[in-house]
């Protein structure tokens, strides 16, 4: 099988170099058999399957897309508050500070 380096071999070591030799025929054979179904596979899935398969990856996208949208929706109307009430307190500090500092005759 291996040809003539084998030859150059002890018996034993010919039988496990031909051992080889078949094993890695055989593994060949195999990847090539799981290649061809999985071409059969891939053209099977042009069907009804992978329309489905594509329209469910699709309608999983934007709904990641539109939750981070809303997150980020969300974040900028917590931060909007935030202002909002920092603002207000800020006023009344500075309108109460003034107040209390307004010299008196």
């Amino acid at each position: 099988m291996a040809g003539a380096f084998i030859q150059g071999l002890t018996p034993e070591m010919a039988h496990h170099a031909n051992q080889t030799a078949a094993y890695a025929e055989t593994l060949g054979d195999n990847v090539r058999r799981s290649a061809a179904n999985t071409m059969d596979l891939g053209g099977s899935m042009r069907g009804e399957a992978y329309q489905t398969n594509v329209a469910g990856h699709e309608n999983w996208s934007q709904a990641a897309s539109l939750k981070g949208q809303n997150q980020a929706g969300m974040q900028s109307d917590g931060m909007m508050q935030i202002t909002n009430i920092y603002d207000q307190l800020s006023a009344g500090n500075v309108h109460s500070f003034g107040t209390v500092n307004m010299p008196t005759a």
